[in-house]
């Protein structure tokens, strides 16, 4: 490690150079995860306002849960990064330290505003999940009631469609809860 000494009124600092080419360095390395973060979401968007529509597939799913991962990685990295960079803050001079807290500070924004958009995207899909999965509710009701409605139709065999359709119901739901307790986790 290099260091050297800088003499600012009247008072000496020793700057290892390493650091601050570190402190630079991860401020870079902050600005790119927030770049792909809002880059993901970005991605997130549109997969999402395809959910509830025809061009919906079990692909669209799958990136959006792929991108989602994606986003709570970086977001997890970035936070690392950020106390990293509160760490190398420590022991520089005013100047220097006042440069590095306004750095920081719109780093810290611009990483909010991402995490803001990312939630609200969040939301959006699981208000799409939340109105799919009550249209298929309703859905399945209608059915049920037509079922029974026909002439000779066994209600034994109704009934077990009925448990079927329950079993499927109770899948999704379980999917819903995990989704939402994901959702709760990244935003806390």
């Amino acid at each position: 490690k290099q260091w050297y000494q800088r003499r600012v009124t009247g008072t000496n600092y020793f700057i290892n150079t390493n650091l601050r080419m570190s402190y630079e360095q991860l401020c870079q390395n902050i600005g790119s995860a927030i770049f792909k973060i809002g880059s993901n979401v970005t991605s997130m968007q549109k997969l999402v306002m395809q959910l509830d529509t025809p061009t919906e597939t079990p692909n669209v799913k799958r990136q959006l849960d792929t991108k989602r991962a994606e986003v709570q990685r970086s977001i997890q990295s970035t936070n690392d990064m950020f106390r990293d960079v509160s760490e190398l803050s420590r022991g520089v001079s005013p100047q220097e330290e006042k440069s590095r807290k306004i750095q920081t500070e719109r780093l810290k924004q611009q990483f909010s505003d991402s995490l803001t958009k990312f939630k609200k995207y969040q939301l959006l899909e699981a208000e799409k999940e939340r109105a799919a999965l009550t249209r298929m509710r309703t859905r399945t009701a209608s059915l049920r009631t037509e079922i029974n409605k026909q002439p000779g139709v066994d209600t034994q065999y109704a009934d077990n469609d009925s448990l079927m359709d329950d079993d499927t119901r109770q899948q999704s739901l379980a999917q819903l809860h995990d989704f939402t307790e994901d959702l709760e986790h990244t935003t806390a």
